[in-house]
């Protein structure tokens, strides 16, 4: 694997040798679009070298190209393949941002700069494939020195083999409108508009649910792009399981924040129609939630250091949190999904109070096209 930090890429065709399709964004109608990205595609096809001879690498090659003439997004590549009977592990996590001065304020502070740490630690613990981050990372994007602890986790993550892929939260963009090139300037390969991975026969898509930082353009094209995309996964044998992420979580109980509605609407229905995506991640409320909702389920992930925010429990709920009907403050964690050649695992690491270990807890498990038994 390559890691994202430093590696320019000038169009989403050179990240096909990755297992990265970018959505598009680029400029002309969707007809030239598409016109232009299935030329790009055929070129790219006739141009690379073929280091394997094998009859069945040549026919997934031919395939590829038809899937680029009958679909409308760019047609998607995988990374090599997992091995039978080996394991994928993959980390997200959400919000790991240090609580502005209103928020201690407000929400208090519970030694977040540590638990930020721990989960840093366990996360290269684990030793995973690859990290996936929705994301407010730092505070303040346009603070440089906020940067800091999080450039040297991801670049202890890359000496260990590990990709990081992450998407932009709010906070990548707050208080100046600049302060996104401190995002983009050191994943530059992280679409704002979206983009998905494959690795093995787990494919992640992200799409950047800041919709007011996107013009019209871009929300729409990004918008056709994540459908097409849902649709060749579902179409694609080598894909198994499908999992979406975004930052601004559709459903939460907390009282800080809302769900997004905008998520709601012009998204989740592509989720909904998808065989193959199974769970929906977001962040942006501090804290762990775990939805079923229409036979799909959604995990909310927002403690990987932020402030804790407060949750409506009990009656006061507005959706079913299967995770806790009780407890209004959740503790700092992150999410493990392990997925082997048939089946796909999610488990909760949630840091205990008192800082010494985390608490693992099994969250979900998925078969090929069946959902087992919690």
């Amino acid at each position: 694997m390559h890691h994202l930090e430093g590696l320019t890429f000038k169009s989403p065709v050179h990240l096909r040798e990755r297992g990265i399709v970018v959505f598009d964004r680029s400029s002309g109608t969707l007809k030239q679009r598409i016109k232009a990205q299935i030329k790009a595609d055929l070129d790219f096809c006739m141009t690379i070298e073929i280091k394997r001879t094998q009859t069945w690498f040549q026919t997934a090659i031919l395939a590829s190209v038809v899937f680029a003439l009958v679909w409308t997004s760019p047609s998607l590549a995988q990374d090599t393949q997992i091995p039978q009977n080996d394991t994928l592990i993959v980390c997200f996590l959400s919000d790991t941002q240090e609580p502005m001065w209103f928020e201690r304020l407000y929400l208090g502070y519970h030694n977040n700069a540590e638990a930020r740490k721990k989960i840093f630690r366990k996360v290269l613990d684990l030793q995973p494939d690859a990290v996936y981050h929705l994301g407010d990372m730092v505070s303040s994007s346009f603070n440089k020195k906020g940067w800091e602890e999080l450039d040297e986790f991801v670049s202890a993550l890359s000496k260990q083999g590990g990709d990081f892929y992450p998407i932009a939260g709010n906070h990548e963009y707050i208080f100046f409108s600049g302060a996104i090139k401190n995002f983009t300037s050191r994943y530059p390969d992280a679409s704002l508009t979206g983009y998905a991975t494959q690795l093995g026969n787990l494919a992640v898509v992200l799409f950047n649910s800041n919709f007011g930082k996107l013009s019209e353009a871009e929300r729409d094209s990004q918008l056709v792009s994540y459908n097409s995309t849902l649709q060749q996964y579902d179409a694609d044998s080598t894909v198994d399981f499908v999992l979406v992420g975004c930052h601004h979580s559709p459903y939460t109980n907390s009282k800080i924040v809302s769900g997004s509605e905008e998520v709601q609407q012009d998204f989740l229905p592509g989720f909904y129609s998808s065989n193959k995506a199974k769970v929906f991640l977001g962040g942006h409320a501090h804290a762990y939630e775990r939805f079923h909702i229409n036979e799909k389920d959604f995990l909310v992930i927002g403690g990987g250091g932020g402030s804790r925010q407060p949750l409506r429990v009990g009656e006061d709920a507005e959706y079913k949190d299967l995770f806790s009907n009780s407890l209004e403050i959740r503790t700092f964690h992150f999410v493990v999904v392990t997925v082997t050649t048939d089946s796909l695992a999610v488990d909760l690491h949630m840091l205990n109070p008192d800082f010494k270990m985390f608490e693992v807890t099994r969250q979900l498990e998925f078969g090929r096209g069946k959902l087992w038994e919690r």
